[in-house]
């Protein structure tokens, strides 16, 4: 199954995008102490090809977090780091940097990580459940560290059966504090085949209201 989707229904997922942003920011802006500002939310619909061959190396050491979600829609929210991206949030809430192999290893950062998840992707999934008024619930995260090849795998693996293409947003935050000034996060909103059927037709009801 492919994502089709026209331009109506492409601007409404953009807007709740940019609803969630602005909580994802004021939730980053809480846990740094401080004022967070954000680039516009860039939202697309890509295949797990493209996602491969256009974001990043594919032996990228990458850290990720997973949110599960339930309810009227359900599915599961990757939210990826970079290494310097995890730098930059680490040097601020804790004030070094962090390896991957500490994330993976020591339960205290790994603790993190999937808090930062917890926090940045429960403030999109909200969004969109307020967005839509329709029950989203998330249950608990965790976390992975792996090869950026080998998540995106993780994720086809988790929808093969239903679809060959997810919903990809890509945000970049500003802070003082943040080493660098800037980190960003990849988030993947991966809903299975009825769950998105779903989300249309809600989108479609708000569109002829």
């Amino acid at each position: 199954m492919n994502l089709t989707i026209d331009a109506r229904f492409e601007d409404m997922l953009k807007e709740a995008a940019n609803i969630g942003s602005g909580r994802a920011v004021n939730s980053l802006s809480l846990l740094l102490d401080e004022p967070v500002t954000m680039k516009p939310v860039q939202l697309k619909i890509v295949s797990f090809q493209e996602l491969m061959s256009e974001y990043g190396d594919k032996e990228e050491v990458m850290a990720a977090s997973l949110l599960p979600f339930y309810g009227d829609l359900e599915g599961i929210v990757y939210l990826l780091f970079s290494q310097d991206d995890i730098n930059a949030l680490a040097g601020s809430l804790i004030g070094r940097t962090v390896t991957m192999k500490e994330l993976e290893t020591d339960p205290y950062m790994n603790s993190m990580l999937m808090e930062l998840g917890n926090i940045l992707s429960g403030a999109y999934i909200s969004a969109l459940a307020d967005f839509t008024s329709l029950n989203m619930q998330t249950a608990a995260p965790s976390a992975a560290v792996d090869m950026a090849v080998s998540l995106w795998n993780e994720g086809l693996t988790y929808t093969q059966e239903t679809q060959n293409e997810v919903l990809f947003l890509e945000s970049e935050w500003k802070s003082v504090s943040l080493p660098g000034g800037t980190a960003s996060g990849r988030f993947l909103f991966l809903p299975d085949a009825p769950s998105f059927q779903v989300l249309l037709r809600r989108l479609e009801e708000k569109i002829n209201d």
